[in-house]
């Protein structure tokens, strides 16, 4: 027994020998890394191009460091940073983070050094443009201020609401943007040319792109956040919000053949569902007390639910960073009878001594946490509500847009960055110049399915909403929203401005439905750029137009659009400011007048309702002209509006035509942007008069865009032809209808199809 412990502790004490060995051969190693990591600590992890450390008076962080990086030739980003602390989202959120190789950069310098008057200063086309002149860091957040003297941020009030990105342009007509890609909450003030951001979370990114030309800077910008989401074709339909309609109201539309498509449902105040219409559930993120399960909800710091008041009730509100959380929630108000969802604001009003509801809204308390699941959606963290109010909106929108094939159409009222790859937004309408802005904001900036709210306003009086109402047909969601005393049954007068409205809106539907699919961009995925453009869009030297930029703006870039933002002097016949961007003719269809690009002219309007838009010169718009079909019956049959940009004699025009006959969403998907596929073909025409003969000629050619377009069947039945210069118009029925199953090998001389 005593050898055989002998025998043992010789061996251990020869382990112990060699491990002392090893520890010895090691130490210098461990030594070294353990230097190394003590002086590279909280550096950059990646690859810069520079980088700034810079020292600040705080115990907490005494540092932090401001980094560029050169990518696209063209684009650049800044990243402040400690390294250390600071709270970070996933980089795949909130969008695709796209990146592009980096390459020697063209057109723009910089200078990252700490002075006393700033820390960095951008110049484009050796002019300086911005300058961020302070940095501050702490715990909680990060503070950015920036120098933008002589220069104008296009829709400032809307890039502040959680979707921080700033379209800018200076004095001198030099153009770029730049976006704080980041989920978390962003405060902005703009006062006195100084801009400061402060992002809740530590971390700042921002990424400038400074190409030449607007479009290119959008086009640079939507494919970084990865492209937006097309919605149905059906979605483009007249749609009407709910929460106040009666049946008699569905009724009269229906008497007078309005083809309403969908009714928006508050199903907690509004039992009455027709059954003919597609319905959109307007949601809230609140259940009632102890109906689901705990998980779900968010918390208080004991991890009880959370309890809150909205509309005299109180709820408790969902956590949708909690996986599977729609699923939970579908169990309680099931959304398979529901084509869309409208997700509506956080709203948590005060509770008075008497446990009744005020309406101020005081949202969550600052020590309320939220926490997530095994798989959370989005965070891997507890945050408070700093983070949490954009985070739960886009965690909501995310969730909403994977859950069901049943809900494809998803608005949201709450704004974040990347939005349109999960929801359009819809706004409130203070004043119909500011509506203008918005439209052109979130058509810039990934969000060009958008929608607003109006006749509810306090102000609101039929003309207004009539007005509005011309305005809505412009965008994409065209949707009614009254208050009760604005039911159509009870004004007829207001009904028909809408009948107007929607007539000529459901002719231009398919034409507007290709406007999207022409921006779909294969190397994203994703459909990208802007339908809506403001009126010096294209010619950004035409100093005028920057005048009318809040007043007018282009649609397609075929239509000049001029609402009435203002009360006319008299209601049946006054005289309206417009002017036309230089460099085209554009053409009044319904009463054939000419305007020249670059005139100011006083427009005689007949109506205050009116809303005057003109068609651009060497264009063709295709429209059906029959407004008493639903979009589900539409059939292909169209008509043709040609206004002939005029060289001599002979005059051109051109346009994009959809191919497909079956406007279904599985078959507008499989045919229109899958797999390489497009639904598209152009639409060509020449005007040719011999005056040996003195006859005229119409040539006309259609062709897909390229080899991957999927026809089925179109028809032609009636062209309306417009002569910018000769200021002359020609409706033309033809005798044998053009039938268009595959692209033209030749153009046709329509000769042969006239009377």
């Amino acid at each position: 027994m005593y050898t055989q412990l002998q025998n043992q502790g010789q061996q251990n004490s020869n382990k112990l020998r060699f491990n002392w060995k090893i520890i010895l051969i090691l130490l210098p190693f461990a030594l070294g890394l353990g230097i190394y990591f003590s002086i590279t600590s909280g550096q950059p992890k990646n690859d810069p191009d520079q980088t700034l450390k810079v020292r600040q008076p705080h115990q907490q962080i005494p540092y932090f460091y401001i980094s560029t990086y050169e990518e696209c030739k063209k684009e650049l980003t800044l990243s402040i940073d400690n390294y250390t602390t600071s709270f970070e989202l996933p980089k795949q959120y909130p969008f695709a983070y796209t990146k592009c190789e980096r390459s020697e950069r063209q057109d723009y310098s910089y200078h990252l050094q700490e002075s006393l008057t700033s820390v960095f200063q951008l110049n484009k086309q050796n002019t300086p443009i911005i300058e961020i002149i302070q940095v501050n860091y702490y715990l909680e957040f990060s503070e950015v201020l920036f120098n933008l003297i002589d220069q104008k941020i296009l829709g400032y009030e809307f890039a502040e609401q959680n979707s921080p990105a700033y379209f800018i342009r200076t004095n001198n007509n030099i153009f770029y943007s730049f976006v704080i890609y980041t989920s978390s909450n962003v405060e902005s003030i703009y006062q006195n040319s100084l801009l400061q951001i402060r992002v809740y979370g530590g971390r700042v990114n921002i990424k400038f792109f400074l190409y030449d030309k607007p479009e290119q800077i959008i086009k640079a910008y939507h494919q970084f956040i990865g492209g937006y989401k097309l919605f149905p074709f059906w979605s483009l339909g007249y749609q009407y919000f709910g929460t106040w309609i009666e049946e008699k109201d569905l009724k009269y539309l229906e008497s007078k053949s309005i083809p309403l498509e969908m009714v928006w449902i508050d199903e907690q105040k509004n039992n009455y569902l027709p059954p003919n219409y597609r319905k959109i559930k307007v949601t809230y993120p609140t259940v009632q007390l102890d109906t689901v399960d705990k998980k779900y909800l968010i918390k208080e710091p004991n991890k009880e639910p959370f309890q809150g008041c909205v509309d005299d009730e109180h709820v408790n509100y969902i956590d949708y960073n909690v996986q599977n959380t729609i699923q939970k929630e579908t169990q309680l108000h099931p959304n398979s009878e529901y084509s869309g969802a409208m997700l509506k604001s956080f709203v948590n009003n005060e509770i008075t001594e008497n446990g009744k509801c005020q309406g101020r809204n005081i949202g969550i308390d600052k020590d309320a946490f939220h926490f997530s699941n095994k798989h959370p959606v989005l965070l891997e963290k507890k945050v408070t509500e700093q983070y949490f109010r954009p985070l739960n909106s886009f965690a909501q929108s995310k969730q909403y847009s994977e859950h069901s094939n049943n809900v494809k159409l998803i608005m949201s009222e709450s704004a974040f960055f990347g939005q349109g790859q999960f929801s359009g937004i819809i706004f409130d309408s203070v004043d119909l110049e500011q509506t203008i802005a918005h439209l052109i904001y979130n058509n810039f900036f990934g969000l060009p399915y958008t929608g607003s709210y109006g006749c509810d306003q306090g102000k609101s009086n039929l003309n207004w909403c009539a007005r509005w109402l011309s305005i809505q047909a412009w965008m994409p969601l065209f949707m009614s929203r009254s208050t009760s005393k604005f039911q159509f049954s009870n004004h007829p007068d207001y009904f028909d401005q809408i009948y107007l409205e929607v007539k000529a809106r459901q002719s231009l539907n398919k034409w507007m439905f290709a406007q999207f699919l022409k921006n779909y961009d294969s190397k994203v995925n994703a459909f990208t750029g802007t339908i809506i453009q403001p009126i010096w869009w294209f010619n950004t030297s035409d100093t005028r137009a920057y005048q009318y930029e809040d007043r007018e703006f282009i649609f397609g870039e075929v239509f000049l659009v001029a609402p009435i933002i203002e009360d006319p002097e008299n209601e049946y016949s006054t005289e309206y400011d417009i002017y036309f961007p230089q460099g085209d003719f554009w053409m009044e269809t319904k009463q054939p007048t000419l305007f020249m690009g670059g005139s100011h002219v006083a427009y005689l309007i007949l109506s205050n309702t009116q809303t005057p838009c003109f068609q651009k010169a060497g264009s063709i718009v295709f429209k059906q002209d029959s407004i008493n079909l639903k979009m589900d019956y539409l059939n292909n049959i169209y008509n043709l509006y040609v206004v002939f940009s005029r060289q001599g004699t002979d005059g051109n025009a051109e346009g994009i035509m959809i191919t497909l006959q079956d406007m279904s969403d599985e078959n507008v998907k499989k045919k229109c942007y899958e797999n390489g596929n497009n639904c598209l073909m152009k639409v060509k025409m020449r005007y040719v008069y011999d005056q040996n003969t003195r006859s005229e000629h119409y040539f006309i050619s259609c062709t897909g865009i390229n080899k991957h377009t999927v026809f089925e069947q179109v028809q032609i039945n009636t062209l309306n032809l417009f002569h910018s210069k000769l200021q002359m118009d020609n409706q033309i029925t033809l005798k044998h209808p053009i039938i268009i199953k595959d692209s033209f090998k030749t153009e046709y001389d329509l000769q042969q199809y006239m009377y």
